[in-house]
């Protein structure tokens, strides 16, 4: 019987590498600077300084801050009464006797709309009348009126304040207009009904001044008699609302004369009084005041 005894392998020789050649080959690190230990082990434990706070004002604190509401405007005013007619220019017959005259001096201008329930059409600037005399009556600052209310103040200047003016002496050289279209509520307060300013269908009167340059405002003491008294019973006679002295405080410095419509054609108002003190402007009586 064979027995094979098993040898094992042989082992390859190990190569021997020389420590010089190692130290040879080998790049020595720099040596370390003094201190560098140190402060690298306090960077790591000396914590990160805080941000500064942000400025008030940059985008994220704006974004913080609480916005405040913005002021509200005035409110429109409400609507009025009645309506007035609603015609086109060339179907109205006070716009069409306007463009006719010779003796009223007036350019069209387009209709307003709004805001609101404001607006009127079609409309005029008024800016004069010739008398019988061949002269001219100024409206200064021309006046923004509805057709109809611009003949009326027309004829109003002409055929009644002109002659009043020459029986007391004195020639009518301009109306001092205080006031026209304006879109508002009845004695400038906001969100009540709206005045006939806000229609172009109501005018304020300052004064007048004469052809000798002397101005009188509207209830001016010295004003010549005759010429007072056909201006307050003309005024009375040609307009459907009339505010003068005495009718309230909104009037005590101008006159307001308007073509409000009311359901009569006979129920008018005039209100003025100038040997009393004007009352206080009240809330209640804004159903009449301009």
């Amino acid at each position: 019987m064979w027995v094979v005894a098993l040898m094992p392998p042989a082992t390859q020789p190990v190569e021997q590498t020389d420590e010089t050649e190692l130290e040879r080959d080998h790049v020595p690190l720099p040596p370390r600077r003094p201190g560098s230990e140190t402060a690298t082990s306090q960077e790591a434990e000396t914590p990160a300084a805080p941000l500064p706070p942000e400025k008030p004002g940059d985008m994220k604190s704006a974004a913080l801050i609480p916005k405040a509401p913005l002021p509200a405007g005035p409110a429109e005013p409400g609507p009025p009464d009645l309506p007035l007619p609603e015609t086109a220019r060339e179907d109205d017959p006070d716009c069409q006797a306007l463009d006719k005259s010779d003796v009223v001096i007036s350019k069209p201008l387009p209709s307003i709309e709004g805001p609101g329930v404001c607006g009127a059409g079609p409309l005029v600037e008024l800016s004069g009348v010739k008398t019988k005399n061949g002269e001219t009556i100024d409206l200064k600052p021309a006046a923004t009126l509805r057709c109809e209310m611009a003949r009326v103040v027309a004829a109003w200047l002409r055929d009644d304040l002109a002659p009043a003016a020459s029986a007391a002496g004195v020639t009518l050289a301009r109306l001092n207009a205080a006031g026209s279209y304006s879109c508002r509520g009845r004695n400038n307060v906001s969100g009540g009904k709206m005045s006939e300013h806000g229609r172009a269908n109501a005018l304020d009167v300052a004064g007048f001044t004469m052809a000798d340059g002397k101005s009188y405002a509207v209830y001016a003491k010295d004003m010549p008699e005759t010429f007072a008294s056909v201006l307050r019973g003309s005024a009375c006679g040609r307009f459907n609302t009339v505010l003068g002295e005495g009718s309230d405080a909104a009037h005590a410095t101008h006159l307001h004369v308007d073509l409000q419509p009311r359901k009569s054609r006979h129920n008018k108002l005039c209100q003025w009084d100038g040997d009393e003190e004007p009352e206080p402007a009240k809330e209640e009586k804004s159903e009449d005041a301009k």
